[in-house]
């Protein structure tokens, strides 16, 4: 993860971060024993909880003392 904050005035701040993708890779041995025909042995492969590299970024504004204007996006590469 990487990160940048800026804020030019007090009154402005600007932000943005990149995340890499995230993944969890699994490798399931099995093996089925078919009673009188033989045993069958497989692998299965796979990936799950994957998360594309992901770029955020926002913007505040206070436009008032009580008042805050903010405007936020995001870039996914799927």
């Amino acid at each position: 993860v990487f990160s940048a904050h800026v804020s030019p005035i007090k009154r402005i701040r600007i932000g943005a971060t990149f995340r890499w993708e995230m993944r969890l890779n699994y490798q399931i041995p099995a093996k089925v024993d078919l009673e009188g025909i033989g045993t069958l042995g497989f692998v299965i492969n796979g990936v799950a909880h994957y998360t594309p590299h992901t770029l955020a970024f926002g913007a505040a504004v206070d436009v008032l003392e009580n008042l805050t204007i903010a405007l936020d996006g995001e870039w996914q590469n799927w």
